[in-house]
């Protein structure tokens, strides 16, 4: 399963990768860094990675700082730490893959504005030496990605939404189904950390190239 990413062009903006300076985290027992830090400026909008519900918000003011854990389906978990704030704190609130949960900030213990973005597995072991978590690296889905836009797509789940508009404040138009083929317009869109392909019917509509999890939703025909 591979998640979206919790801000856009993560990749271009890691400032530390898991696992590294050791020495800054032996305060907390940790043999590394037990996440990914992304630099971006206070108030950006930090997105859910994946369909999850509000497990825990707090604050530690010499560590996480503010933060929200949200957890997935899979009963994995996420952690969004050094924010400016969170959209709410209602314990079991749900949220749709890339809606906005949080800002960035630079709050506990912090040497600028970042993100930090950490993942535990289900039955993690929090004995790991990283207090449970995994590089979240393995999980987050590539931005490099190309995208073909010519030919006919096919979709190729059970069934996808069609909106008037890309993102998920799109109007439902119908449901297409696991089989059906449409005439894209070339037109590609990004919303909701999603990635949305235009396409012909009586009118145009938009369709999401995956869905929250990273699953294929159209392919290329």
């Amino acid at each position: 399963m591979k998640f979206l990413p919790p801000i856009y062009d993560w990749q271009k903006k890691v400032t530390q990768w898991f696992g590294e300076t050791a020495i800054d985290y032996s305060r907390w027992g940790h043999k590394g860094h037990n996440g990914i830090d992304i630099a971006c400026p206070i108030g950006t909008p930090v997105m859910t990675v994946a369909v999850g519900k509000i497990k825990k918000t707090g604050i530690e003011p010499d560590g996480f700082g503010i933060y929200i854990v949200i957890t997935h389906l899979d009963d994995s978990e996420t952690i969004y730490a050094h924010l400016n704030s969170v959209v709410s704190n209602e314990v079991g609130k749900e949220f749709q893959a890339g809606e906005v949960i949080a800002y960035s900030g630079t709050t506990g213990y912090s040497t600028g504005p970042h993100l930090h973005f950490g993942y535990r597995p289900k039955n993690y072991n929090k004995t790991n030496g990283y207090g449970g978590y995994e590089d979240p690296k393995l999980f987050l889905m590539d931005e490099s990605e190309p995208v073909t836009t010519s030919g006919k797509v096919r979709v190729v789940c059970d069934e996808a939404n069609v909106r008037s508009a890309p993102g998920f404040s799109g109007l439902y138009i119908k449901s297409a189904y696991k089989g059906e083929e449409f005439q894209p317009t070339g037109n590609v869109e990004s919303s909701g950390g999603l990635k949305w392909r235009e396409v012909k019917l009586e009118i145009t509509a938009w369709i999401a190239e995956k869905d929250g999890f990273g699953n294929q939703i159209l392919e290329n025909v």
